[in-house]
């Protein structure tokens, strides 16, 4: 109970030490809201990790400044990767449907793959783009999650199979008469 409380009344000190210096880092990084949240993300991440802290002062806000560092470099791979989804997505809508001879169909087929997109979870979406748009086989992208590779292909799989089931919803709540659109789907997952 007493370290509890010590750990706790340390974080605090640390916490009103560090926290608008912290925050005027990420601000030189990143956007207000996305700074904001960097520095909150850091601060929680330096809470869990409390017990593994430098003991100084000095060393505890180095610490947590590279946490904060650590956080907003995520959040940009984390945006690079969405956008170069988006720019994949783009170029490839003409392999996804050949059948299409108009960009309203193609922007429908973009809107509705966004849609599943989104509704996957992230865990779904980093093993998808892992095959997809890096192209990594199986004991690759196993290696790049920490994870055996057989893990990784149930999770492929399952992801895939979420994604063609929410494409399925799609054309079904849409009334659309594309039927091959999870096939596609599925094909371009491969």
């Amino acid at each position: 109970m007493a370290h509890t409380q010590d750990r706790e009344r340390a974080y605090r000190r640390l916490f009103a030490d560090v926290y608008d210096d912290a925050l005027r880092f990420a601000l030189r990084r990143a956007e207000p809201t996305d700074a904001e949240e960097a520095v909150a993300t850091a601060m929680t991440v330096a809470w869990r990790r409390f017990d593994r802290a430098p003991e100084t002062s000095d060393a505890r806000r180095a610490w947590v400044f590279g946490i904060v560092r650590n956080t907003l470099l995520n959040e940009r791979r984390g945006t690079a990767r969405r956008r170069a989804l988006a720019v994949h997505l783009a170029t490839h809508a003409d392999r996804a449907e050949p059948a299409m001879d108009t960009e309203l169909q193609i922007v429908e087929l973009l809107a509705d793959l966004s849609a599943a997109w989104k509704q996957l979870s992230d865990a779904q979406q980093e093993v998808l783009a892992l095959a997809i748009f890096e192209q990594l086989d199986a004991e690759s992208a196993a290696a790049a999650l920490g994870i055996r590779p057989g893990t990784y292909r149930v999770r492929l799989s399952r992801a895939r199979s979420a994604l063609r089931t929410l494409l399925a919803d799609t054309d079904t709540d849409t009334g659309s008469t594309t039927p091959s659109t999870p096939k596609a789907a599925a094909q371009e997952a491969r």
